[in-house]
């Protein structure tokens, strides 16, 4: 890889992460009913998922030694299983260190008193599809691609901090938390090579989550 197409996918990168901060604002935008507002979520979020899954595709059209995404899903479920209790763990051992409810769920909770619809479609669905096509399969696939060991681990590693920083900007317990999860999340899709995995453990934690939130509802 030249520095100067290194130099080309850091900032197309940058570009990708802008857009999913712009997108994600969409849930929380005041004065507009759950109803629609759910709607209009699925629709920005879903062409932006469109956009990037074409990404990805085009990226591993290019290079894609390891044949990712090629094999039947059959055979796998056991990763997925495993992820979705690893993350679950990682939460109620390092939860137990966290002083406070971090500040994504704290907007998150917010958000759900006033657009449980919305959040939720967003939350167990919509997020977890765009998040892993930007933080394991086009990032990892972008600046990791090659068939190395150390690049495997460095790819886990480089994402997870991302992924973390992405929820937890500051140095505390809770980025520790989310890197593990993101940790998690990294070694399901490099164990299975398959995007589709990560995606459903991702979908299950938050899913099993939200469950939890509808189940506290008074």
């Amino acid at each position: 890889m030249t520095n100067t197409s290194l130099l080309k996918r850091l900032l197309f990168y940058c570009g990708f992460i802008l857009l999913q901060n712009i997108v994600s604002t969409v849930v929380f935008l005041p004065g507009v009913s759950d109803g629609l507002l759910a709607i209009l979520s699925i629709l920005v979020a879903g062409g932006f998922i469109y956009f990037l899954i074409t990404r990805y595709q085009k990226q591993l059209a290019t290079y894609n030694p390891r044949k990712i995404g090629e094999t039947k899903i059959a055979g796998k479920w056991k990763y997925v299983l495993l992820g979705v209790v690893s993350m679950f763990a990682a939460n109620i051992v390092l939860g137990n260190f966290l002083s406070e409810t971090t500040e994504n769920q704290v907007g998150i909770n917010q958000s759900f008193l006033v657009n449980p619809i919305t959040i939720t479609v967003y939350g167990v669905i919509l997020a977890p599809i765009i998040e892993e096509l930007l933080f394991r399969g086009i990032f990892m696939n972008y600046f990791w691609n090659k068939e190395e060991p150390t690049a495997k681990i460095l790819a886990v590693l480089t994402s997870a901090l991302l992924f973390g920083l992405m929820h937890e900007p500051r140095l505390s317990v809770a980025l520790i938390l989310y890197m593990t999860l993101g940790i998690v999340l990294a070694c399901v899709y490099q164990k299975t090579e398959d995007l589709r995995c990560s995606m459903m453990v991702h979908m299950l934690y938050n899913g099993l989550g939200f469950l939890g939130m509808f189940l506290t509802l008074k």
